[in-house]
C-alpha cells in the first residue's frame, strides 16, 4: 500500500487530493452509518448494485445488507480503522481503499471482536461516491492483509 502522496507521484491510481479526501470522508461516513444502523444514511452511501462480502464468506446485496443491520441480525458496535490507503481500482470503479480494522460486532446474538482488513470500491453515482463493492478478510499469519 502506498501513501496517498507517493501514489500520486508514481501515478498509481492517482486522484486529485480533493477526491482522495472525499473518498476517505465517504468511507468514514459509511462506517459510522453501519454502527448507527441508519437506513437513510446507508441508502445515500451504498450503491444500488452493492456486493458486500463478509469475512465469513457471506455475500449480500444492498437490500440484504441494510436489512441485516436495521433488523438487528448484525450490530456493528464499533469499527476501528488503524490504517487506510488508496489503492488502484478496476476500470468501472472511481476510487478504492484498503484498510486494517477491528470490528466489535454482534452477529445473531453473539458478540465478537474481529481483527481484519477490507477493500472498498466506490463509484460516482447521482453526484456522489457510493460504495459499490466491499470485501473483508481476517489477517494472514504474519498480520498482513490477504486482499
Amino acid at each position: 500500500m502506498l501513501p496517498l502522496g507517493l501514489a500520486c507521484l508514481l501515478g498509481v491510481g492517482c486522484l486529485a487530493v480533493a477526491q482522495a479526501s472525499e473518498v476517505l470522508e465517504v468511507d468514514a461516513e459509511r462506517r459510522a452509518a453501519q454502527v448507527a444502523a441508519d437506513p437513510a444514511a446507508l441508502d445515500r452511501l451504498l450503491h444500488d448494485r452493492l456486493r458486500y462480502h463478509h469475512s465469513d464468506g457471506r455475500e449480500e446485496t444492498k437490500a440484504e445488507f441494510v436489512a441485516s443491520l436495521t433488523g438487528g441480525v448484525v450490530d456493528y458496535r464499533e469499527i476501528r480503522v488503524s490504517a487506510i490507503d488508496m489503492i488502484p481500482c478496476e476500470a468501472r470503479q472511481d476510487a478504492c481503499v484498503r484498510a486494517f480494522q477491528t470490528l466489535e460486532v454482534t452477529f445473531e446474538g453473539r458478540a465478537y471482536t474481529i481483527p481484519g482488513c477490507y477493500v472498498a470500491a466506490y463509484q460516482r453515482d447521482r453526484g456522489r461516491l457510493r460504495l459499490l463493492a466491499y470485501r473483508s478478510a481476517g489477517l494472514d499469519p504474519a498480520g498482513g492483509c490477504p486482499l
